[in-house]
Parts: structure tokens; sequence; C-alpha cells
């Protein structure tokens, strides 16, 4: 059985994002990402941030507080802690666009990190959801629900 578990990153979404939370799932919200757990209307399973994007929220829920100087994004923490507690389904959101191109670009790897190391991984936002296809992974789409945009790996001669 798949442990499947969503990652709250700091960019803001929309509360169309829900359908991709199911019952189950363990919720993690990453520094500011509590705040959309909150307008999807989520109680995170656990906190972690060194909280240079929002205050540390008052709550009861297990914090982890990352020192501010590290080498890891927050949420490439945060996707550590789930391959290593044993959860194959990981869903980031709040991980696409917003003002700091870099977070973007960290969060792809961490999510190549994550689709490298046998986690089926899913990034979404309003507009897009982009997957990870590495070896003997497969891709299935329901007809009529979007285009597919497939990028292979390419070598210089």
């Amino acid at each position: 059985m798949s442990r499947r578990a969503v990652i709250l990153s700091a960019v803001p979404v929309s509360t169309a994002l829900c359908r991709y939370v199911q019952p189950g799932d363990f919720v993690v919200a990453c520094d500011a990402g509590y705040r959309n757990a909150e307008r999807l209307d989520l109680r995170p399973d656990l906190i972690v941030g060194d909280f240079d994007s929002a205050p540390q929220p008052k709550t009861e829920h297990e914090t982890i507080v990352l020192p501010h100087v590290k080498d890891d994004t927050d949420t490439q923490y945060a996707a550590h802690w789930l391959l290593e507690h044993g959860y194959d389904e990981i869903t980031l959101l709040g991980a696409l666009g917003g003002a700091r191109l870099e977070h973007t670009l960290a969060n792809l790897a961490t999510g190549l990190y994550l689709a490298k190391n046998g986690v089926n991984v899913l990034l979404a936002n309003e507009r897009s959801e982009l997957r990870y296809l590495c070896r003997a992974a497969s891709l299935f789409c329901s007809a009529g629900t979007g285009s597919i945009s497939p990028f292979s790996r390419w070598r210089a001669g």
C-alpha cells in the first residue's frame, strides 16, 4: 500500500488545489506553506522551516525549526524527511512559480531527487502538473483531460 504525503511550500495556492489532497495524506507545511494549509483548510501533520518567509506559527503541530544558514531549502528538508520515513507518493503544492526563481528550480531538483529514489512525484499548480518519468516509470492519462508534453533527455554529439 502506498504512503502518500503532500508538501505545501510558500507560493500562494488557490482552493482549487484541494483536489490533489486525499483523506489520510500526511501533510507537511514548509515555512510560509502553513498559510497554504490554512487556505486549503488542512491541518499539517508537520511544519518544517527556518521561518524566514513567515513568523513561526504558534501551534500544537509537530514543528521542526531549521537553522537559517543551511545547504537545503525547507522543502528539500521536508522531502528528505518524507523519504526517510517511507513515503512513496509525494505531491508538492505551492512549489512552482512565485517571486524567487531559485526556489522553483530547487523544487524541480527536489522532485527529481525524489523520483530517482523511487517516489511517485507530482508538482502541481493551477495551470500545470509535472511528473518525472525515470526508469521503469509509467504515465497514464485520462482521455480528454488536457495535453501531454514529454521532454526526453537530449545528449550532445
